[in-house]
C-alpha cells in the first residue's frame, strides 16, 4: 500500500504527476529513482511542456537502465534547481554499451523500427529552446547525463526555493 500513499510534492503539479507515474514503474521494476526538485522553479513553464519534458527525460532514462545487468546500477537521478538566474534540470543514469549519436548530437533511437521513435529528445530540445534555454547530452564512462538550462523570466531570478 505504501506506493499508493506516496505524496510527491515538488511545488509543481505536472512534475508531481510525472514523478508519481514513473515512481510506480520504478518500484515495480526494482529501479531506484532519486529526486531533488524545486518544482516551483518551473512555474513559468506551460503545464504541457513540464509534462512532456520530464516524461521524455525519465522515460529515456528508464529505457536505458532496464538494459543494465548490474541491479545496483539501475538508478536514475533527477535534480531541478535555481542557479544564478536559471533553472537547471539534470537527469542522470547508468547505461551499458555505446550510445549512438547523430551529427546534431542527438542520440539515435535504440528501437529496431526507428520510424516513429527518437522524437523525445528532439521534443525536449524544442521545449528548452521555447524558453531561450538549451539541452546538452553527455555519455561518459557508463553514465549518461541530460542537462537542460533555462533562463528564469525577469522577476523570478531573485526568488529562492521555499523550505
Amino acid at each position: 500500500m505504501e506506493i499508493y500513499d506516496s505524496n510527491i510534492r515538488t511545488g509543481n503539479e505536472a512534475l508531481d504527476t510525472v514523478l508519481y507515474i514513473h515512481q510506480l514503474t520504478c518500484r515495480k521494476e526494482h529501479i531506484i529513482l532519486t529526486c531533488l526538485a524545486d518544482g516551483e522553479a518551473l512555474s513559468f513553464m506551460r503545464t504541457r511542456h513540464v509534462y512532456a519534458l520530464f516524461n521524455n527525460a525519465i522515460g529515456n532514462a528508464l529505457e536505458a537502465v532496464r538494459k543494465i545487468s548490474d541491479p545496483e546500477k539501475r538508478v536514475i537521478g533527477l535534480t531541478v534547481e535555481r542557479r544564478e538566474g536559471t533553472v537547471e534540470i539534470e537527469v542522470t543514469n547508468y547505461y551499458e554499451g555505446t550510445p549512438q549519436l547523430q551529427g546534431d548530437g542527438m542520440p539515435r533511437t535504440s528501437k529496431a523500427d526507428s520510424r516513429g521513435h527518437g522524437f523525445g529528445t528532439m521534443s525536449m530540445r524544442y521545449i528548452a529552446e521555447q524558453y531561450r534555454g538549451s539541452l546538452a547530452l553527455e555519455a561518459h564512462k557508463g553514465i549518461f547525463t541530460l542537462h537542460v538550462s533555462i533562463p528564469l523570466p525577469k522577476g523570478k531570478k531573485e526568488s529562492a526555493p521555499k523550505s
